[in-house]
């Protein structure tokens, strides 16, 4: 998601960099027992709250002015090679067997299958 996140134009490379320094430091979180590491680690935390307060706004100015469609035709340029993909809102809860669900789209030869999920 970092990922596609920043190849959607949303994070300058240095943002992208710092997000994924970031998640290297909560991963490392859960499996370090070095004090001197863990202390590191801590003292970044200011920094990371700052740059995830400013994330959240720029996510919730995209969400604004841009609904799914708009969303799916500004990531298409990077989906020309797909066979088929999935799009979700990251908020969507759901046990939808994916397995059966690129099968029945794929046994009827439609341009998009749309799932709902209560």
């Amino acid at each position: 998601m970092v990922k596609a996140f920043y190849n959607a134009g949303y994070l300058a490379e240095n943002d992208y960099l710092f997000w994924i320094q970031a998640l290297n430091d909560r991963n490392g979180l859960s499996h370090r027992y070095d004090e001197q590491a863990y202390q590191q680690i801590f003292k970044n935390l200011p920094k990371y709250t700052i740059f995830f307060s400013e994330l959240v706004k720029i996510i919730e100015e995209k969400g604004e002015s841009s609904m799914t469609g708009g969303r799916l035709k500004r990531v298409a340029k990077y989906l020309h090679d797909e066979e088929a993909f999935f799009f979700t809102y990251g908020d969507g809860v759901s046990n939808l067997d994916i397995t059966k669900t690129l099968a029945f789209h794929r046994s009827h030869g439609k341009l998009a299958t749309l799932t709902a999920s209560l």
